[in-house]
């Protein structure tokens, strides 16, 4: 296995939310990746494509790693934590890491970003790409997800099982290509960036304007309900809680923060100005529930004005571990204008 997981350090609870943002660095990490496919014949896709490649990849993964014909996870199985299959997609709720989340379902490992094209035929000989984040220990199974895109290019995807060709995967951060499908091989040398570079990477960026853009239907709850609205308090509650959940979980460490502090500062320095956002809904069928499934969600553009910077590393890990509910379907993410990123 490649393990590029961080080291962690525990950061004090403060009082304020610039004190909070900068203080020393809560435990993160994460990596990015870009796979390059080429169609080997036609591949018919849906409009938005997250689920069939998230799908598709569940699927070759739980025929790859499930020692238990027909292949449900259950308390028979004797591999338990170790297998890659149940890491990834039935994280557990079980281990005194995870004994005092109260959450029905726990965060994943991993974030899929789909080709955003809408294009529904994928012709022979055409490109296509998507993205991976993994967070935390996820990084460590990498080479799973390498050969279960590979193997799943074989098998064939969406309407008609279309194949591809898994040409080569680079590192988002330093652009390297770790895979290529003429050597087999895959390389180590990927860059994993820690919650520390994301505060020093917006330490000296103090935009009194910052612009954020829904480029993947988002789903957030606001009060039970699905948000119609982005406040930029509930913008922070929504990346504070997914954050901190997979800090705990993934990275091995709770954060120790003050989160009304930086909730409460979040409400009284930065307001909403101007809110783009449309309503935009889709549906999918899930095989492992039997029924095709509706998700109500915006996407669109929000701006801020205000006193931003306590919060930029906050916003940026947002930008690459996606925002909301279904991020493993590629839900939830947003660009930043008015924000310098790298990767």
């Amino acid at each position: 296995m490649i393990d590029n997981s961080a080291k962690t350090t525990p950061v004090s609870a403060t009082a304020s939310a610039t004190a909070t943002a900068t203080a020393a660095a809560p435990a993160f990490s994460l990596a990015a990746f870009t796979f390059h496919l080429t169609a080997k014949e036609t591949i018919q896709l849906p409009e938005y494509k997250g689920s069939a490649l998230r799908g598709g990849f569940g699927h070759v993964m739980k025929k790859v790693c499930c020692v238990l014909p027909p292949g449900q996870c259950d308390q028979r199985c004797q591999l338990g934590n170790q297998c890659a299959y149940a890491y990834i997609f039935e994280t557990p709720q079980d281990g005194s890491a995870n004994a005092n989340i109260i959450a029905t379902n726990l965060p994943h490992p991993f974030v899929i970003l789909p080709p955003l094209t809408k294009r529904e035929l994928i012709h022979a000989g055409e490109a296509l790409t998507f993205q991976l984040t993994l967070i935390g220990k996820g990084i460590e199974f990498l080479p799973y997800f390498v050969y279960a895109f590979d193997e799943l290019g074989r098998t064939g995807i969406g309407r008609g099982q279309g194949r591809y060709q898994l040409e080569r995967v680079t590192d988002n951060f330093n652009q390297n290509e770790i895979y290529s499908r003429r050597t087999k091989t895959l390389k180590s040398d990927f860059t994993t960036r820690q919650f520390s570079d994301l505060i020093a990477e917006t330490q000296t960026q103090n935009p009194q304007n910052l612009t954020l853009q829904f480029i993947t239907p988002t789903r957030i709850l606001d009060n039970d309900k699905t948000a119609r609205t982005l406040s930029f308090d509930l913008l922070m509650r929504g990346l504070l809680r997914r954050a901190s959940l997979l800090a705990k979980i993934h990275c091995g460490q709770e954060w120790q923060l003050d989160y009304r502090a930086i909730v409460d500062a979040a409400r009284a320095q930065v307001r909403l100005t101007h809110s783009e956002l449309r309503d935009h809904s889709w549906e999918r069928y899930s095989n492992r529930q039997q029924r095709r499934m509706r998700f109500d969600s915006f996407i669109g553009t929000v701006q801020y004005e205000g006193t931003l910077q306590p919060f930029l590393p906050y916003i940026l890990l947002g930008h690459y571990i996606h925002l909301g509910k279904n991020t493993t379907f590629g839900m939830g993410k947003y660009e930043i204008v008015g924000l310098r990123a790298e990767g």
